[in-house]
């Protein structure tokens, strides 16, 4: 794909670049007349364009409220950090973020997610020791 930065840098690359990697400049488009698919990237990068650009990524907005933003750290951080699964990830979520917001119904979540896990966990311990006592 061909990509353009304003100050008309052509640049070849596979995916879409951040930066221009000629001078730095930030506002890189597709040059047009390409598209990804069946979308036209110049209406993507208009629409991204518009977009503020936040020095925490994605981890600094919040879609419906704040109480995962104002922490600091953010579950979602310590999850993908520690590689923790589904269970494991709801049970940090909800337990986290009880106080700013659901209360009671959000450790009720916490239970439930353990629950899971655990009967997980045995119906694992189950199959290992029926496999280990056939062999």
């Amino acid at each position: 794909m061909k990509f353009e930065c304003a100050k008309g840098h052509i640049i070849v690359l596979d995916e879409w670049p951040r930066r221009c990697v000629v001078c730095g400049d930030q506002s890189v488009k597709p040059v047009k007349g390409q598209t990804f698919g069946h979308i036209d990237p110049t209406l993507v990068s208009d629409y991204v364009a518009r977009i503020p650009e936040d020095p925490k990524g994605a981890l600094g907005s919040q879609i419906g409220g704040t109480h995962y933003k104002d922490m600091p750290l953010q579950p979602i951080e310590y999850i993908l950090a520690n590689e923790l699964g589904f269970c494991e990830g709801n049970i940090v979520k909800y337990i986290t973020r009880y106080k700013a917001k659901g209360g009671a119904e959000d450790v009720k979540k916490v239970i439930h997610y353990a629950q899971i896990l655990l009967e997980n966990i045995n119906c694992a311990q189950i199959l290992m020791e029926n496999i280990n006592d056939n062999n």
